[in-house]
């Protein structure tokens, strides 16, 4: 999953029993939920684009990897979070390329996280 290091603020958010945070993670809770019983058609690309930029990264702290790590743990069997370090490692674990793991054909880069 990458080192979350960055992501200080966000880790917060979690961590803090203040009604902000807790506001926060309820907000956040409701995106996730809302996307994990979007069926697997042609709407999931819009639905985890919405959940992405509407509900979790317009929010301090949250950045495009944070929100994207946090959608990948929801539904693993449809989204992978990847940086340049795990897309190597993917690249060698499947025996698919570098470039079609970047651009898979089928999928939609949505991110630019």
């Amino acid at each position: 999953m990458g080192s979350l290091q960055g992501a200080g603020a966000a880790k917060n958010v979690f961590l803090d029993p203040s009604p902000k945070a807790l506001r926060t993670r309820s907000s956040i809770q409701e995106a996730i939920n809302s996307f994990l019983v979007v069926p697997l058609t042609d709407s999931l690309p819009l639905m985890a684009r919405r959940a992405h930029e509407i509900a979790i990264t317009n929010r301090d702290g949250f950045s495009a990897g944070v929100a994207t790590r946090l959608l990948a743990l929801a539904r693993p069997e449809v989204l992978v979070s990847l940086n340049n370090e795990s897309v190597q490692r993917l690249a060698g674990w499947s025996g698919m390329p570098v470039a079609s793991i970047k651009r898979h054909q089928g999928t939609k880069s949505w991110s630019n996280g």
